[in-house]
């Protein structure tokens, strides 16, 4: 993970802080997003501007618990497709 804070817009995002993380071989921008929850863009999949947001704030979680939430996103993506599946 990168230590060094990025400015981050995505849809789904406010804009400020966050963070770039590999997980999993994957590639996603971690931060802020709208309504005080975190906003999760994928940014290494095969759909662009395709991720995910959570209700939890972006600086309550640590990187573990970031990490947690991506690989249950992950899990659930269909290999064919490259979005959630049925």
């Amino acid at each position: 993970m990168d230590d060094e804070p990025t400015t981050m817009h995505a849809p789904g995002r406010t804009g400020g802080a966050g963070v770039e993380m590999q997980v999993d071989d994957e590639t996603f921008r971690v931060g802020p997003g709208q309504y005080g929850g975190t906003h999760y863009d994928w940014v290494s999949g095969p759909n662009p501007g395709y991720g995910f947001s959570s209700s939890g704030a972006f600086a309550d979680a640590d990187a573990a618990e970031h990490e947690e939430s991506i690989r249950l996103f992950l899990s659930a993506i269909d290999p064919e497709t490259g979005y959630i599946g049925d």
